[in-house]
């Protein structure tokens, strides 16, 4: 990975990451360690895998408590580096995703009672998801009882999605 994020422009560097931890040929952690022995030879790495490591150990904080729960599992579940906040461009507006794995069309949202408890809301958040899936999306959707309960099983999801990718 690390001779290829030197030669390959930073959308494939991200790409063949992501398709080498889903299909378990190295993790962000044996990537990190190669890197920090390679910093001690005097080398510091492609700034492009620097980046996708940094993504990947949680450096980019999500807001909410739910978020920050979610973004723990995640990075703990030996999945690709995931975007946070990740916009999603699709005729009639944006939508952002909590977490997202722009190369696969797949994405987490941590959803709560606070913000889907009355009917303007729920409607949004069908119109969101509709549109989100027929744009090729596939989301999964998360609360905190699952995230507490069965991290692991959260985890076996995304990876399932991200496989089907």
């Amino acid at each position: 990975m690390i001779d290829l994020a030197a030669v390959l422009p930073p959308p494939l560097v991200e790409a063949a990451l992501m398709r080498a931890i889903v299909e378990r040929r190295t993790t962000t952690a044996a990537i990190a360690t190669r890197m920090r022995e390679m910093s001690r030879q005097g080398v510091e790495g492609p700034r492009t895998l620097r980046r996708l490591l940094l993504q990947a150990n949680g450096r980019c904080r999500p807001g909410s408590p739910l978020e920050r729960l979610v973004a723990g599992v995640l990075s703990r579940g030996g999945l690709p580096p995931v975007r946070r906040e990740h916009p999603v461009y699709l005729e009639g507006g944006v939508y952002y995703l909590d977490f997202a794995w722009p190369h696969f069309r797949v994405g987490v949202e941590a959803d709560s009672r606070r913000w889907h408890s009355d009917a303007a809301s729920f409607e949004r958040d069908l119109v969101r998801h509709n549109s989100l899936a027929a744009g090729g999306w596939r989301v999964l959707r998360v609360t905190e009882q699952q995230v507490r309960c069965d991290p692991a099983g959260v985890v076996d999801r995304v990876r399932g999605l991200l496989v089907r990718g």
